[in-house]
């Protein structure tokens, strides 16, 4: 497990293994590959040909209570990811059943998933 810190600059052409946390205002360069389960923390910026294993067609739905969040198609499945890990948007849904806001946030994404015809559960 490594763990990156706030405000890091990484190169062109770097390989993350699995499960790296990059921190807050981290900077990817060009043709960065991105292991499974990378958490990609506030304000991180990527750079072109970033490769997301198993995961596509990013959606960015932006920061919530202080944490930003996207959407991801894997294998037809709708995934969260955020800065504590990876969900299916179920699993998402059980994980931020307290957080009123985020809760509103996961209805987006479930409508976003749903128009683009990928399975919640």
């Amino acid at each position: 497990y490594v763990s990156l810190g706030n405000y890091v600059s990484l190169g062109n052409n770097v390989n993350l293994g699995d499960r790296v946390s990059l921190g807050n205002y981290v900077s990817l360069g060009n043709d960065v590959n991105l292991g499974d389960r990378v958490s990609l923390c506030y304000g991180v910026n990527l750079g072109n040909n970033v490769i997301i294993p198993k995961g596509s067609d990013a959606v960015d739905l932006g920061v919530v209570e202080g944490h930003r969040r996207a959407l991801f198609n894997v294998g037809g499945v709708a995934h969260i990811s955020a800065w504590c890990g990876w969900f299916t948007l179920e699993e998402a849904k059980e994980h931020w059943k307290d957080h009123e806001l985020t809760r509103a946030q996961m209805v987006m994404a479930e409508t976003i998933a749903r128009h683009k015809g990928w399975r919640t559960g």
